[in-house]
């Protein structure tokens, strides 16, 4: 994740820094670093989602904008507990961000952004709808009183787990009953 998010700053920043400060180029900068990493040669035209990079180049472009992004998105993960969510609304909401602070001229590397990575969750989205997608944490275990509430109910619990996991004491075996060899006689 700081790895992709290194590659995205890094190619932004340089480019900012060292070639050119030009709305289109840096357009195309980022795009270049985003469908890199979405698309890389290196894997076979596979690659990620592309959230991490996007956060990388905005970081480099428009730091305050892209912090409130990611406050946005880790409200959404905290209160949903949905990471392929809380992506979503971070590039969801940084064109709208870019757009209220005057940032017009990252807007259309914004929404280019927003649209190649909202269709690389489209799987993601597919899952949320219909109530599939994964937690970012999981349940934990009945034993933990943060589960249950308090104490006194966590210890019940897991006396009932516990009881459900021993097995039931064998019950002696009575050899079959076959009949003796004064009743076969008769």
């Amino acid at each position: 994740l700081l790895f992709d998010a290194g590659k995205g700053f890094a190619a932004a920043y340089l480019g900012l820094r060292f070639v050119s400060a030009e709305p289109l180029f840096l357009t195309l900068t980022g795009l270049a670093v985003i469908l890199g990493h979405m698309h890389s040669i290196f894997l076979h035209f596979k690659g990620g989602k592309a959230v991490a990079t996007t956060i990388g180049v905005f970081a480099a472009l428009a730091l305050p904008q892209i912090l409130f992004a990611l406050l946005l998105c880790g409200a959404v993960i905290y209160w949903k507990k949905y990471v392929s969510l809380g992506s979503l609304v971070l590039v969801g909401s940084l064109p709208i961000i870019l757009l209220i602070s005057d940032q017009l001229d990252l807007l259309v590397l914004s929404l280019a952004a927003a649209a190649l990575v909202i269709n690389a969750h489209k799987d993601n989205i597919i899952r949320l709808i219909k109530g599939e997608e994964k937690p970012w944490r999981r349940a934990k275990t009945p034993e933990t009183p943060e589960m249950t509430g308090s104490a006194g109910e966590s210890t019940q619990v897991a006396e009932q787990a516990e009881a459900l996991e021993q097995p039931e004491p064998e019950q002696p075996v009575e050899p079959i009953n076959e009949a003796t060899p004064d009743a076969q006689s008769n």
